[in-house]
């Protein structure tokens, strides 16, 4: 370089001096010429001076225009980006950038190449191609392209000339396969949460989720591992796995350690690089290397709460460790995994719930009859398969529940519902359910419970009825097992009703209705008894249904009446009062006596507006008695108060509300509360005595001695009247026993202050005896059957003027004396 600003100097001497030099010679003296010589040189000296000046500026220029470039040079080796230029016929005439190494390139490698030529044996890149034709004229534009194995979006100008004439194009590809695959990991990851939120199968999520993995780099393969508690670490997808592999592994009997499952056990990520090298893969190298596999890259599933649930294992080709970008989409994989299996255990887990008690967790009423009409269905086609139902209920368990509380209650029903699956043909089926659509297993019995203390059990597959039969006896053998509940030693029964499948029905619900009528026909005969159901069963039950039905629209249409039976002392003779008796006018039937639905009424809860009504209607009627025979009467009415009346939070209003209406002495009415109802909850009842006797009322204890009374609660209970019942009666005169027991109760009322009412009295005989017991009253037919108002309005008419004597009339017979007819 400096042999050439030395030869520039010299030839801006030589041209600017040389020509000078003859003509100083030839026009100027020695001095004149030596002087003008002199001033020449120096002026030469300057110019020298100024152009070495200019010469160093150029230097100077050249060495930080060199610098410059080498410094760009530097920063395009570092842009992740791969620069080129063609000539007019689109061949390389330079190629550079950092991104070069992951296209296996080097710069300028592919210079006086066609770039068509090129990108045609290289992958369909038709669109780059096209764009370089147009940027030759001159229209400049953006593409995205593969380049290998890379996604590339690469910018395209034309190559101008000073002069503008296109030379060429230049263009500058960025290397975006990072974020292309990012996008898609994120398209992928809305697909994903789609599926899930669509309620898709965890399979197909799971077997998506890894060949979407799969797809983001090559030579890689992907598999899910979930921790099963039943069966250890179990494949859950690997769509791309050989199957060779995978049974090698033996994922069919499950792993519990090893390094598949190392990182679900340890609950941290794994990274091997090299299975060639790895000790822990000693027993499974063989395996992995001869299917490709030379690295192993392992991630953790973990729970919202940090347990782990399984794993998601990566297998490269390539032995190395996974890019950032892998990494991150393995975890952000492993994230979907556990939202993915989270979301179907919590469905399955509702679903469980909701066709399960969650008490006992046994199949609840939906699960059975789901099953039951699976059975049903199959029966049709096949009728020589053979099933039953079995309608269970536990007797007595409402005391149990009440007296001991709902706590020991429950322990009772959990220990039920063990010992009814213990007892029967059960495998896991009875905890399970049905999920993606998988069947129950045929041949299996079925216990659930139905609700409350009643439990259900479908027998499959049963020979003939004794199959049923000893099925039924057995349960009631387990259940009648004593239980020991905290500190209780508790017995109980069931009573069993059976419904066969060889009896044509309709539907499935009609072979439950069935069973469940026979229950029910146990129960009345005396409990824990065992019934196979009948069409006269169900002739029964329809006849119930259809009394219920006219029941409830007698209510309605007030069908009921009043019929009036005298209560007379024994020692007057005279009508001391009546019993209020309830009849049913039905409008086709005629009069329906209390026996004949009252049951009906007491169970189905009707007797309470009905027994309100009564109360009401009597008080009436005594009012009007009153004010139209009250002359040398003094009348009080007794009405019954039923089981279900005696336990409603509103009887107090409602018996003073009818007092203070009809405006009757207090004094006057009667309430009759059967033995049974007022012993079986002494405490309680006495309560709600005490707070009836504050209006006044009298009270009386109605059936005595058809129950278990307790003389001591006896003495406490606030009553006034003690009523005999019928069957003490009957036999007076033919049974010493049981006159001596009618004795005994004679003497215990009068010992406790209580009036006694002997009911039934049908002969002139039974009169004589209870008057020579001392007993003060007496109802029954030898004085009147129950009348109309208007009958025992006539015969009180008559009574009003004369001193009438039942008693006399009946055991003298006089004629004369009234009578109620």
């Amino acid at each position: 370089m400096m042999l050439e600003y030395k030869t520039l100097l010299e030839s801006l001497l030589l041209v600017g001096f040389l020509p000078a030099v003859p003509r100083i010679s030839a026009q100027q003296t020695p001095t004149s010429s030596s002087n003008l010589i002199m001033f020449f040189v120096l002026a030469a000296i300057v110019v020298g001076t100024i152009i070495l000046s200019l010469v160093e500026r150029l230097k100077e220029s050249e060495r930080r225009r060199n610098e410059e470039e080498a410094r760009f040079h530097i920063l395009i080796s570092q842009v992740p980006a791969v620069l080129w230029k063609t000539n007019t016929a689109l061949r390389f005439t330079s190629l550079q950038g950092a991104a070069l190494h992951t296209l296996a390139l080097k710069p300028n490698q592919l210079v006086g190449l066609s770039l068509p030529d090129y990108f045609r044996a290289n992958g369909p890149n038709s669109l780059l191609i096209a764009g370089h034709e147009r940027a030759l004229k001159g229209e400049p534009g953006t593409y995205e392209h593969q380049w290998e194995t890379r996604t590339f979006s690469s910018h395209l100008e034309p190559l101008r000339s000073a002069d503008g004439t296109i030379i060429g194009t230049m263009g500058i590809a960025l290397d975006i396969t990072e974020r292309k695959r990012a996008e898609a990991l994120l398209i992928g990851e809305k697909d994903l949460l789609e599926m899930i939120s669509r309620g898709d199968s965890l399979a197909t999520v799971l077997d998506t989720l890894a060949r979407t993995v799969e797809n983001h780099s090559a030579g890689i393969y992907c598999a899910i591992l979930l921790l099963d508690p039943d069966r250890g670490l179990r494949q859950a997808a690997g769509p791309s796995l050989p199957e060779t592999y995978t049974r090698g592994l033996g994922f069919s009997t499950g792993l519990s350690a090893g390094p598949i499952g190392a990182a679900a056990f340890a609950g941290k990520p794994v990274i091997i690089s090299d299975l060639a090298g790895d000790a822990a893969w000693e027993n499974y190298r063989e395996l992995a290397l001869s299917h490709g596999f030379s690295s192993f890259w392992s991630l953790p599933v973990l729970s919202t709460s940090g347990a782990v649930m399984g794993s998601l294992d990566i297998y490269c080709c390539d032995a190395r460790e996974p890019s950032a970008l892998e990494l991150d989409l393995a975890e952000r994989a492993a994230d979907l995994v556990a939202i993915a299996t989270e979301r179907k255990r919590a469905e399955q887990e509702m679903l469980y719930k909701s066709v399960h008690d969650s008490l006992t967790k046994l199949p609840n009423r939906v699960l059975f009859l789901d099953r039951l009409h699976r059975e049903f269905n199959r029966a049709n086609r096949h009728p020589e398969h053979k099933f039953a139902v079995l309608f269970i209920d536990i007797d007595g368990f409402k005391k149990i529940n009440d007296s001991l509380g709902h706590s020991i209650g429950d322990q009772l029903i959990t220990a039920i519902g063990r010992r009814l699956t213990e007892s029967l043909r059960l495998s896991d089926v009875v905890s399970r359910i049905a999920v993606d659509g998988a069947e129950w297993p045929e041949g299996e019995d079925v216990v659930a419970r139905f609700g409350g203390d009643e439990f259900t059990v479908l027998l499959d597959d049963i020979k003939d009825p004794t199959d049923a039969i000893r099925a039924a006896e057995r349960i009631q053998n387990v259940v009648a097992a004593p239980y020991k509940l905290e500190s209780h030693e508790l017995y109980i029964s069931a009573s069993v009703g059976i419904a066969l499948s060889t009896t044509p029905r309709e539907t499935a619900d009609d072979l439950l209705r069935d069973a469940d009528i026979a229950m029910y026909r146990a129960k009345s005969l005396g409990k824990a008894r065992v019934e196979i159901f009948d069409t006269a069963m169900h002739m029964s039950a329809v006849n119930r249904l259809n009394l219920e039905t006219d029941l409830r629209k007698a209510i309605e249409r007030k069908e009921f009446r009043l019929f009036y039976q005298p209560i007379v002392s024994l020692q007057s003779g005279r009508i001391a009062g009546f019993e209020a008796l309830l009849r049913w006018q039905h409008p086709t039937t005629g009069l329906v006596e209390p026996t004949e639905f009252i049951t009906v009424a007491e169970e189905t809860g009707l007797i309470v507006p009905i027994g309100k009504w009564a109360l009401r209607e009597a008080c009436e009627q005594l009012r009007l008695w009153q004010c139209l025979y009250s002359s040398g009467l003094r009348l009080t009415m007794s009405v019954n108060v039923s089981a279900k009346q005696f336990t409603q939070p509103d009887l107090f209003e409602e018996i003073g509300a009818v007092l203070h209406e009809t405006g009757i002495q207090p004094s006057t009415l009667e309430l009759e509360i059967t033995e049974s109802v007022a012993m079986e909850d002494a405490e309680k009842t006495s309560d709600i005595l005490s707070r009836l006797k504050s209006f006044g009322v009298r009270l009386a204890i109605d059936d005595f001695g058809t129950g278990y009374s307790s003389l001591n609660y006896l003495r406490r209970l606030p009553f006034d009247t003690l009523k005999i019942d019928r069957s003490f009666i009957l036999n007076i005169g033919n049974d010493s026993d049981n006159c001596e027991i009618l004795k005994v109760i004679v003497m215990l009322a009068r010992n406790l202050a209580l009036d006694v009412v002997a009911e039934g009295l049908e002969t002139a005989e039974q009169v004589r005896h209870l008057q020579s017991l001392n007993c003060e009253f007496g109802q029954g037919y030898i004085f009147s059957k129950p009348k109309d108002e208007e009958s025992i309005g006539r015969f009180l008419a008559d009574q009003r003027e004369v001193t009438g004597n039942l008693v006399e009339s009946i055991l003298v017979d006089v004629p004369d004396r009234p009578r109620i007819r």
